[in-house]
């Protein structure tokens, strides 16, 4: 369907949700394949989400996105103000109406939305599912477990886990407005995810958390190898390990330092290639006619004219650039 024909489905939709409110200002609220009452979309959105139901996730968002929602309370809002007592609190679904406007990110959407409209639904996420996680403290504990059981294998924040986490632990935002800035699996990203859940442990479990130590590890390992140093690579990677032991995230974060690590690193790349980009310049001059050598060998001493030196020098400047490689 192109986006012309599914705008005018989409209005023809909305007119009739108006259409049989009015001629039954009492009964549920319909639009497409759902049905509902005015302070029970949280419950459906549960329901949708159980069920994995693609459609009724479909239809809840559009109500959402579009405004249509908030259009009806505000309209039952104006005709009958006790009406009010019918419906969520208006904040909620303005709420949730800019929730969806960032939809594709952790921490938003109708994911976001369901724990902001049903705060006694228990986190969805797949690492925690089954063991009725309701708030952040149970949420690590659980979580700790099982990444302690599968040494580090597993998503602590998937779209669920970031919604659950977003709603029930405020003053997390910067992290989440970070993470909308940078692709998941960017080395900005990773250390982002891992500030955030060094800040939960602090306020909510201050005790060791192995599990999440050796989450932390599989999370650093490809950001480890973006350090082209090897000295300074092994030695990051040493810090980690010893920092690790802790089972605290904001220790290990501490000790690997790994955003000036890796500015520092990529400073000192760039310059090793400058460095041995002139040495080559150089050389080529020297070897380019006997002129050309003659002049040189006034200006640096007849040594550096014979190609025998200017291998040498080539090979002691390159060997800052060899520093980098594997």
């Amino acid at each position: 369907m192109g986006g012309a024909a599914h705008a005018q489905a989409r209005s023809e939709t909305t007119a009739v949700t108006h259409m049989l409110r009015l001629l039954d200002p009492k009964a549920p609220l319909w639009y497409r394949n759902i049905s509902f009452s005015r302070n029970a979309i949280g419950m459906l959105m549960l329901e949708a989400f159980r069920q994995d139901n693609m459609e009724m996730k479909k239809s809840i968002a559009e109500l959402f996105e579009s405004g249509l929602l908030l259009n009806i309370a505000m309209t039952e809002f104006r005709d009958k103000r006790e009406r009010r007592a019918d419906w969520l609190p208006e904040a909620s679904i303005t709420g949730c109406q800019g929730y969806m406007k960032n939809g594709g990110e952790l921490g938003y959407g109708l994911e976001r939305c369901l724990y902001e409209l049903s705060p006694e639904t228990p986190c969805l996420s797949t690492l925690v599912l089954g063991s009725h996680v309701r708030n952040i403290s149970e949420f690590i504990e659980v979580a700790e477990q099982k990444l302690l059981a599968s040494n580090g294998h597993g998503n602590p924040f998937d779209r669920h886990a970031a919604a659950f986490i977003a709603t029930k632990s405020r003053g997390l935002d910067k992290f989440l407005i970070s993470l909308t800035l940078y692709p998941a699996g960017s080395v900005e990203h990773v250390l982002v995810e891992l500030k955030l859940f060094a800040k939960l442990q602090a306020l909510s479990h201050p005790g060791p958390l192995p599990g999440f130590a050796a989450w932390a590890e599989e999370m650093l390992k490809p950001v480890f190898l973006k350090i082209r140093s090897r000295l300074r690579r092994e030695v990051v990677i040493q810090r980690f390990r010893e920092a690790r032991k802790s089972g605290d995230l904001g220790m290990i974060l501490e000790a690997t330092d790994l955003e000036r690590q890796l500015a520092q690193d990529r400073r000192e790349y760039e310059e090793a290639l400058a460095a041995a980009g002139e040495a080559d310049r150089l050389a080529i001059f020297l070897m380019n006619g006997t002129d050309a050598r003659r002049a040189a060998a006034e200006g640096y001493g007849a040594w550096i004219t014979s190609v025998l030196s200017v291998t040498a020098l080539l090979a002691s400047t390159i060997l800052s650039v060899l520093y980098f490689m594997e």
